[in-house]
Order: structure tokens, then C-alpha cells, then sequence
């Protein structure tokens, strides 16, 4: 089980990651995925992660407090290593809105959610 990342210090494997922390803060946002490249997802996520993992050269590192995007970006990508889809995270019913659909209005998509992803 490992995630390839890169942080914008190059790439890096997080090996066997563990969250082992959850802030009780959580923001909702629109998530996409390169699974369902046509699709996005409304969703709730923690601000902020803590977590485990084994580095490449076997020794276990700890990322404490991880900021918002970081902690965005390892419970995506935990979720798929558990076989979590963004869509098994849908809020409710009306969470899913095909891409073209989000892209002809997105400030109307943006004002659903508290956060969103820059760039």
C-alpha cells in the first residue's frame, strides 16, 4: 500500500500510511478524481490529518497536523488504498454534478462548499 506524491520538493512514497488523527474540524468542498474524470463530488473532509507511513528507506515517519491541502490530498488518496471512492463520500443526493454542468457555472458550485482547491 503506498501513495506516489509529490509536495513540490519532488517525488516521494508514503508507504503503509496510517491516519491516526482527525481534527473535529471539517470543511466541505468540490472533489474530483481521476477514476471519474467527468464527475464531481460534494464531500466532507477533516482540515486537518495526522499520519504514519514507512519511507522508502524502511524507516517510519510521522506527519503531525497536516495543513488543509496536504490533509485534503492523504484522505483521498487513503480512501482509494481502502477502496473508497469520492462518490461513497457524496454529502447527499444532489453532491454528484457531471463536470461540464460545474464548469458552466462555478461560482453558483463554489458558494455550496467551504473550501476549494487553488489552481
Amino acid at each position: 500500500r503506498f501513495i506516489a506524491v509529490d509536495l513540490g520538493d519532488g517525488p516521494f512514497l508514503v508507504i503503509d500510511p496510517v491516519i491516526t488523527r482527525r481534527s473535529a474540524k471539517t470543511f466541505t468542498m468540490w472533489d474530483d478524481c481521476m477514476s471519474v474524470p467527468w464527475l464531481l463530488v460534494r464531500l466532507r473532509r477533516h482540515r486537518s490529518v495526522s499520519l504514519e507511513y514507512t519511507d522508502r528507506e524502511g524507516r517510519r515517519q510521522s506527519w503531525q497536523d497536516l495543513d488543509v491541502a496536504t490533509s485534503e490530498l492523504m484522505q483521498h488518496e487513503a480512501d482509494h488504498l481502502d477502496g473508497v471512492l469520492l462518490v461513497d463520500r457524496a454529502e447527499d443526493a444532489g453532491a454528484m454534478v457531471a463536470r461540464e454542468v460545474f464548469e458552466r457555472d462555478p461560482d453558483r458550485f463554489r458558494a455550496e462548499v467551504d473550501y476549494t482547491i487553488a489552481g
